[in-house]
């Protein structure tokens, strides 16, 4: 796929945007990226996100239709997400996780 994909360096964040709309399709190669942001980012963009195995980007290259059909839902998706979100949603991980570790405390005998 050297003929279709272009590997560039970072670029500055206010032109990220920009290249997120301008690709076909965001690929995500990693296991772990914190706060899955990359995705989101692209996501919001209208641009659709692989994050899987190379066989289905080559499959994703060839069929347009679905190209765009993943970006449009990737947007309404990325919609319901957000920093807000995110921070909200990891700040009640970690009251959870200090509720749970006090509760553990109080049944441990001195």
């Amino acid at each position: 796929m050297d003929d279709v994909v272009t590997h560039l360096p970072p670029v500055a964040a206010t032109e990220l945007a920009g290249w997120y709309r301008s690709a076909d399709v965001v690929v995500m190669p990693s296991y772990s990226e914190s706060f899955g942001l990359v995705a989101l980012e692209a996501q919001a963009c209208g641009t659709p996100v692989l994050a899987t195995r190379a066989d289905a980007l080559e499959v994703l290259h060839d069929d347009p239709v679905r190209r765009q059909d993943m970006g449009r839902t990737a947007a309404v998706e990325a919609e319901s997400s957000g920093w807000q979100r995110t921070a909200a949603i990891t700040l009640e991980s970690y009251r959870a996780a200090t509720q749970q570790h006090s509760a553990r405390s109080e049944l441990l005998p001195l």
